[in-house]
């Protein structure tokens, strides 16, 4: 099973009328990912149960949920979401991203091999 429906990209890209815009929305995306992962993590001794402690972690769950959603990956969005309400494994979120990095970069092969004047 593909970790991203590579069916969402084809679909943004004939939204925005350009494949190049999703390529690059794409590698925003892989750049990012990264330290969305690390804002995952909880600052060590914070009580686990306040709702401020836990605000970096809940956003950045958000940030990669709403990111996921728009390029494919749900399995991801649906982990990130799980620990944005305080529940599930940050270890899931990192599993399933390391899953939907790979995706996306098969993804990129191909558009840029389709395309390889694309930045």
């Amino acid at each position: 099973m593909e970790a991203v429906d590579r069916a969402v990209l084809d679909r943004l890209a004939d939204e925005l009328g350009d494949q190049e815009a999703v390529v690059e929305i794409v590698r925003g995306y892989l750049d990012l990912l990264p330290s969305r992962l690390d804002e995952l993590d909880v600052v060590a001794g914070a009580d686990p149960d306040d709702p401020e402690a836990t605000r970096p972690r809940r956003l950045a769950a958000h940030t990669l949920k709403s990111g996921a959603l728009l390029l494919g990956a749900n399995t991801l969005a649906g982990a990130a979401e799980q620990v944005e309400y305080g529940h599930g494994s940050t270890d899931e979120v990192r599993l399933q991203a390391r899953a939907a990095a790979r995706d996306w970069r098969r993804w990129l092969a191909t558009a840029l091999a389709r395309n390889p004047d694309g930045r």
